[in-house]
């Protein structure tokens, strides 16, 4: 997606500007956020449901990007407090913290297939969710 550290993100990121060297170190420490979403998912587990915890952290990690809307909705409305901020940066930043929340939201869906979902549908559902994700 635009939104995973990859090349789409990259190109965009240097077209404003971003050293290639902040970018790598972002996508270094987004793996690292990864990791403590991937710690804490436990801890979720045991205070609220499977479904719960999806909702939670796809919000969660929606609220994390939300900086950004707000942001190109102030410069696309010409808001002269948003105009000396450094976009990319700011894109950078939420983007790499929202690992955390993404990477939750993928364990609790992944759990809920292989809980919930038959085992005769299953490789059919995984598949299918593999290719639209």
């Amino acid at each position: 997606t635009v939104l995973a550290p990859g090349a789409l993100l990259t190109a965009y990121l240097k077209t404003e500007g971003i050293p290639e060297g902040v970018v790598g170190a972002s996508m270094g420490l987004g793996a690292f956020f990864g990791l403590i979403g991937t710690a804490i998912f436990p801890y979720l587990s045991k205070c609220q449901t499977l479904p719960n915890i999806g909702v939670t952290t796809v919000w969660l990690w929606c609220a994390s990007l939300f900086p950004t809307v707000i942001l190109f909705l102030g410069e696309t409305l010409q808001l002269n407090s948003f105009m000396g901020i450094d976009r990319g940066y700011v894109i950078l930043v939420c983007v790499t913290v929202g690992r955390i929340w993404l990477w939750a939201f993928d364990l609790a869906v992944t759990q809920i297939i292989q809980q919930w979902v038959p085992e005769k549908t299953r490789g059919r559902v995984s598949s299918t969710q593999g290719a639209i994700a």
